[in-house]
């Protein structure tokens, strides 16, 4: 063989040597390595969260949840104090971290007065109120009640909490989902 084709096949062997040491450690997801440029966002399949944690989106990191931090994380389903209780009824006891029953001592009198006046402030009549099993609203005890307005098609949910404060549910639902307070 002469120079030139030693300096041929040098040179190819050095771009196939480059190119492949190239593509080797080119991060790809999907290679089964979580490598310094993926993330739990961007790549799920190399870049797991363990157990017991969660991807937070904003930060594209894993984050374990914080019960107390007063906001409602994934897998904190035994935190009432950040995620409140989901049983009708109960109110979240913040110093065992436990949803117990709410204590509500408002008679149906009170509460349907709490109705009137409500509605009494907004300028409308009360037809009828019908008062309904124990609830409960951002952490406070209470009855749920059904109540037709005078002059008015359908009946509005709400409830009346121990502090007597009448919360039409669906009107504040959709003041919470609109981001309006």
């Amino acid at each position: 063989m002469d120079k030139k084709h030693w300096a041929v096949t040098i040179a190819v062997v050095i771009v196939a040597a480059v190119f492949f040491m190239y593509w080797q450690s080119k991060e790809t997801c999907g290679d089964g390595r979580c490598s310094p440029s993926e993330n739990c966002f961007d790549c799920r399949k190399d870049c797991l969260c363990p157990d017991g944690e969660y991807c937070l989106l904003q930060e594209k990191r894993c984050v374990k949840p914080v019960c107390g931090n007063k906001k409602c994380e994934y897998f904190e389903n035994d935190c009432c104090i950040d995620c409140g209780c989901t049983e009708p009824g109960y109110v979240c006891d913040q110093t065992i971290n436990q949803c117990v029953q709410g204590k509500f001592t408002l008679s149906d009198a009170a509460v349907k007065a709490a109705v009137y006046s409500y509605y009494k402030n907004l300028g409308k009549e009360v037809d009828s109120v019908s008062i309904g099993e124990p609830a409960s609203w951002e952490n406070k005890a209470g009855r749920s009640v059904k109540v037709s307005i005078k002059g008015q098609d359908g009946i509005i949910s709400g409830v009346v909490t121990e502090d007597k404060e009448f919360i039409d549910v669906i009107e504040r639902m959709s003041h919470k989902s609109s981001g309006s307070n």
